[in-house]
Parts: structure tokens; C-alpha cells; sequence
């Protein structure tokens, strides 16, 4: 159940559950980190964060930037997989909004492990009372 790391400087123990989980809350995100790496796609983001659940079309979007409607459309794309945004029809057009409640919790729930990893390595830090010796 804990699994202890050798540095230089002391003994750390960090549970390996708490690591295991967070590598798995990775794992889960790694397609959403992927998709707001790029600039493009986190103006977009931006975008449609003010337009509010009403959202915006391609129209919409390619009037406010610098792209072309298929390269838009791409960027949705990508977007919509990693499930950050979502889309509804209204007529023949199709609007996007933000859709990241999910990603948030887990988002909310990777945050809270990395917490939890680093008070555990703050506690067993050199110097501090708890530290383990070899």
C-alpha cells in the first residue's frame, strides 16, 4: 500500500493509491489537456465561454478570427471530442457552447490527489520531525 522513493536528500513516502488514481485522473484529461494546448483552440474556448449556453455557430466564430470555416470546424472538432464543448441544432445551424461540468469534477478530483501527493511529500521532507532515516 505505500510505496517509498529514494532521493538524494531523504526517504519520501507517497501512497501509492493516491498516485495511482491521479495517474488514472491523467489519463482521463490527457485528451482535453491536449485540445487546450493550442492557442487557436483556447480562443475558441474563450469565445464560446462568453456566449453563454446560447453559443455560437461557425459563422459566428470565423467572423471573430483569422481562420477559414473547415479550419474552424477542425478545431470544433477536436474540441468536442475531448468534451469540452457540446453542440445543439436550431434550423440548418448548429451552435457550440462550453460543456466541461464533467471535466471539472474530474479535473477538481486530480487536484485534490496532487494535494494530497504533496502534504504527504512536505511531511516527509528533510528536516521535518517526520522524516524517515535509512
Amino acid at each position: 500500500m505505500y510505496g517509498t522513493i529514494f532521493f538524494n536528500e531523504g526517504w519520501r513516502v507517497i501512497r501509492q493509491e493516491e498516485k495511482q488514481k491521479a495517474a488514472a485522473k491523467f489519463r482521463e484529461l490527457s485528451s482535453g489537456f491536449i485540445a487546450l494546448g493550442d492557442e487557436t483552440r483556447q480562443h475558441i474556448v474563450l469565445m464560446l465561454a462568453e456566449a453563454g449556453f446560447d453559443g455560437m455557430n461557425v459563422s459566428d466564430i470565423t467572423t471573430r478570427t483569422h481562420l477559414s470555416r473547415p479550419a474552424i470546424s477542425h478545431h470544433l472538432k477536436i474540441l468536442r471530442d475531448a468534451g469540452i464543448i457540446s453542440s445543439y441544432k436550431r434550423g440548418t445551424q448548429v451552435f457550440y457552447y462550453i460543456y466541461i461540468a464533467e471535466k471539472l469534477v474530474v479535473m477538481k478530483e486530480l487536484i485534490g490527489l496532487l494535494e494530497v501527493i504533496i502534504a504527504q511529500s512536505e511531511d516527509h521532507a528533510p528536516g521535518s520531525d517526520s522524516t524517515p532515516h535509512p
